[in-house]
C-alpha cells in the first residue's frame, strides 16, 4: 500500500467509527505527497467522508484543507439540490396515484455517518 492509500484508510477509519485517527496518521503524514492523496480521494469519492477529521489534523497543508472544504460544500449542495427534486418528482406522482419509492441514494446515506456527505449524481425511483 502507498502512503497515500494508508493516509486515507486511516481518516476513513476514524470518519466512520467517529475517533481520533490512528498512529497510521502520524506515522505517515510527513511522507504523503498531497496531490496524489487528493487524487486517490477524489477517485474513490471519499473527499467528503474524511473531510471532518482532516480538517482537525494540525499537520495538514492549508490548500489541502481547503481543498476537502470546498469539496465537501460541492457535495452538500449537489445532495440538496437531488433531494429537492426527488422530493418534486415523488409528490408529484404520488398526487396523480402513482406509487413510487427512493432506491439508493439518499436512502442508503442514512447509514453513513453524516448523511448529507454521500456523494450522489442522480435520482433513482422504483415505480409500482
Amino acid at each position: 500500500m502507498t502512503y497515500e492509500q494508508e493516509y486515507l484508510t486511516a481518516l476513513l477509519r476514524a470518519s466512520l467509527t467517529a475517533s481520533e485517527p490512528d498512529e497510521t496518521c502520524r506515522a505517515v503524514i510527513e511522507k504523503i505527497n498531497w496531490d496524489d492523496f487528493i487524487k486517490l480521494s477524489w477517485a474513490h469519492k471519499l473527499v467528503s467522508y474524511v473531510y471532518d477529521t482532516i480538517v482537525n489534523i494540525p499537520d495538514i497543508p492549508d490548500g489541502v484543507s481547503k481543498y476537502f472544504e470546498q469539496k465537501t460544500v460541492t457535495v452538500v449542495k449537489q445532495n440538496f439540490r437531488l433531494l429537492f427534486w426527488a422530493k418534486n418528482i415523488l409528490d408529484r406522482l404520488a398526487d396523480v396515484g402513482v406509487d413510487a419509492v427512493l432506491l439508493k441514494g439518499a436512502t442508503a446515506a442514512v447509514y453513513y455517518p453524516n448523511l448529507l456527505y454521500r456523494k450522489s449524481g442522480d435520482i433513482d425511483i422504483l415505480i409500482f
